[in-house]
Parts: C-alpha cells; sequence; structure tokens
C-alpha cells in the first residue's frame, strides 16, 4: 500500500488469499511462492496501489483453487484470466504504468494463470513477448530493488526456452546476457543451466542462417559439442545432490523446510533433464546415428519416468514441472516403447495438468521434435511446443 493509503475490505481479502497460498506452513503440493517464486511474497505487500497486478493476483488466486481442487468448471478462473487481461492492455497504453515493475509482475503472474487454466488455440499468449519488449523499453532492471530482481530470475526461463522457437522475442546479446545472469545470489547450477539453453536458443538461430556453409556450421557444431558436455557434467552434479539429500533425509520428508528443499531439489533436476535432452535432439538430428547419443536419450528417458514417479508425493503443484519433463522424454527418443511408457506416466499425472493435457499433446510434441531435430529449418508460427509457462515457470 502507498504510505498513508488506507486499503479497502477488497484488497484486504485479496491479500489474505493471497497469503494463505504462498505462507511457509502452506503444504509445497500447493504453495505457489516454493513453486514459481519469491516474488508472490513482495507483490502480496503492493496490492492496492497497482489496478493490473491486482486484477492479475485475483486472476492467479481462482485458478489455484480450481487446479488444486481439480475442478472441472473453470469458467471463474477463465472470467478472472479475461478480466486481468483487458486490464492489462489499458494499462499498456499508459507509457509510464507500462513500465513500471508491477506491470512486469503482473504478466509474470499472467503466465502462472495461462499455465493453470489451460490455452485454447496458439500456446503463445503474448506474455513472453511483451515481457522482453517491456525489458527493452524500461531497462532490464534497478540493480538495487530486489522485487525486480526477482521478477527476472522468475522470468528468464519462460522466455529463454520460448525464444528457441519464437524468434518474434529479439534481444540484443548484451540484453540477453543480463537476463541469463539475473541471478542477485552467488552463481548456482540452476544459473549455469540458464546460461546453457542460452548457448543452444543462440546455436538454434545461427544454425537456421548458416545451415549451408559448412565451414561455419563445423565450427558451430564443435561449440555445441562442449556445451552439451557442460550439462551433462551440470546434470550430473544435480542428480548427485538429488541423490544425497534424500539418502540424508529419508526419515524427515514430512518435515515442511524438507519437503521444501526436496521438491526443490527434483524440480532443478528435472529441468537439466529437459535441457540436456534438448542439446541431445539437436545433435542427434545432425548425427542420428551416433550410438554414444541414443545411449544418453535412453538414459534420459529413464530419469525422467524415476523422477516423474518419485515427485507424486508433491503433485498438484510440487510437481507441476513434471509436464515439461514428459514432454521432453517424449520428444527426446526414438523408441516407440518408451514413448509409450512416456505416455503412461503421463496419463497417471494428466489430472493435474491444465485443461487440454490431460493427455499427451502428440501434434505438438511432434512439432517440437522436428524443430529439434533440425528437420524443419524455420520454425514459423506454429504452436509453442513445450509451452514452459504452463508447467515450470520459475522452477529453474
Amino acid at each position: 500500500m502507498r504510505p498513508g493509503s488506507v486499503p479497502s475490505n477488497q484488497t484486504y481479502r485479496l491479500t489474505g488469499a493471497l497469503i494463505d497460498i504462498i505462507k511457509d506452513s502452506t503444504d509445497v503440493r500447493f504453495n505457489l511462492a516454493w513453486t514459481y517464486g519469491e516474488f508472490l511474497n513482495d507483490a502480496a505487500q503492493r496490492l492496492g496501489t497497482s489496478e493490473v497486478l491486482d486484477a492479475s493476483i485475483m486472476a492467479l488466486v481462482t485458478a489455484h483453487a480450481a487446479i488444486c481442487t481439480r475442478r472441472k468448471d473453470r469458467t471463474t478462473a477463465l472470467v478472472q484470466y479475461s478480466n486481468a487481461l483487458c486490464t492489462l492492455r489499458r494499462t499498456l497504453d499508459d507509457p509510464v504504468k507500462a513500465c513500471h515493475a508491477n506491470t512486469l509482475c503482473a504478466i509474470v503472474v499472467l503466465l502462472l494463470c495461462q499455465g493453470m487454466n489451460g490455452a485454447e488455440g496458439s500456446r503463445w499468449t503474448g506474455h513472453c513477448e511483451g515481457a522482453a519488449q517491456i525489458l527493452r523499453v524500461r531497462g532490464f532492471y534497478n540493480p538495487n530493488d530486489a522485487f525486480e530482481r526477482k521478477i527476472l530470475l522468475c522470468l528468464r526461463g519462460p522466455v529463454l526456452f520460448e525464444s528457441m522457437f519464437n524468434e518474434r522475442i529479439d534481444l540484443s546479446p548484451q540484453e540477453w546476457r543480463l537476463l541469463v545472469d539475473a541471478s542477485f545470489r552467488e552463481a548456482t547450477p540452476e544459473d549455469e543451466m540458464m546460461r546453457c539453453i542460452s548457448h543452444l536458443r543462440d546455436f538454434l538461430r545461427q544454425y537456421r542462417k548458416a545451415r549451408h556453409d559448412q565451414g561455419v556450421l563445423l565450427d558451430l557444431v564443435s561449440e555445441l559439442q562442449v556445451h552439451y558436455r557442460t550439462m551433462q557434467g551440470l546434470l550430473a552434479d544435480q542428480r548427485e545432490r538429488l541423490g544425497a539429500y534424500e539418502a540424508d533425509n529419508a526419515a524427515h520428508f514430512k518435515s515442511s523446510i524438507t519437503t521444501r528443499v526436496h521438491s526443490g531439489y527434483q524440480s532443478a533436476f528435472g529441468v537439466g533433464l529437459v535441457i540436456a535432452i534438448a542439446y541431445n535432439c539437436v545433435l542427434s538430428g545432425l548425427s542420428p546415428d551416433d550410438t554414444g547419443l541414443i545411449s544418453d536419450s535412453a538414459s534420459f528417458v529413464a530419469d525422467v519416468l524415476d523422477l516423474a514417479k518419485n515427485a507424486c508425493r508433491y503433485r498438484p503443484l510440487g510437481s507441476s514441472y513434471i509436464a515439461l519433463c514428459l514432454g521432453a522424454a517424449w520428444v527426446g527418443t526414438m523408441d516407440v516403447n518408451a514413448k509409450l511408457a512416456v505416455e503412461r506416466a503421463w496419463d497417471d499425472y494428466g489430472g493435474d495438468f491444465a485443461p487440454g493435457l490431460e493427455k499427451p499433446p502428440i501434434a505438438e510434441l511432434e512439432w517440437t521434435t522436428r524443430q529439434l531435430r533440425l528437420q524443419d529449418a524455420d520454425p514459423g508460427q506454429p504452436a509453442s511446443p513445450l509451452d514452459l509457462p504452463r508447467f515450470v515457470l520459475g522452477a529453474a
């Protein structure tokens, strides 16, 4: 609230509803802040100061209730989401409000809502594009503002992933570096994984331009192989960290702190698997008979299936990234039996995912396969494949 202002009853109710689903005592299965980012704690303190932020949080609270109760009728949630979109459009018409941190926060919140509500037609709502445009206009962030840093930390994963396929997200090299290095803490393995996905994004864009120039292409592939080995090392570290934590705390997984850390380690490992699979797909597209890549692929799929089995205790929100992992595993293997195993795991989780994702979106996954295996030179403007905002916003 603004200093000296008096919050309305509606603001009190909205703030209370948000706090109930982000406070530390809320179970990891339903806790939005633990799943998507600490910026939501800051957002709660700003309610009543921004119409667009209020509208987006109202949409989020409503969507959260629907997904946690497995409510099939999402009418109320969709109405609130629509209202928030209308408010966002009005806000973006004001050049001052459009560049405010509250507006950027609202866009991230609407990405969360999209993930919970599902989406009809094209998966690209324009939220990632819009956020990137706002960042370009306003400058990336005030390094002294913790709220803005937290927003950017949450936003970088979706923007990086979608930019692999959506070339309308077009930032300068310096802006990409600022986005990738958004962490305001000491560098973490998750930060390194974001750099790896940035390198893969760069390769895909350069490949489309230089695929007929063998000299340039050889250099690009050589560099990509180096980054793949780096990603494999990071993934091995994540696997070891997760395994060690499980071994040391097997008897204490009912504690809120332990489950929060465990779920976070699982999520980080899952995102790492997705990135490693993406690298493997691209390199396999260039060398389809490489037995090492085929072996890696089988190992990655096995890891995803094992992770899906172990993460089920944190359903629905604490394991929301599993849809991304399963989608990547399906894309990452050419083995029919492995694909069927992934589809069975998807069926087990289907009730947790947004409407339209109860079953694997085969057409979208096939499109993703063609893109990552370099079978389509131009991504065009089809539906976004893995649709990160719907699955794993903020997990990395």
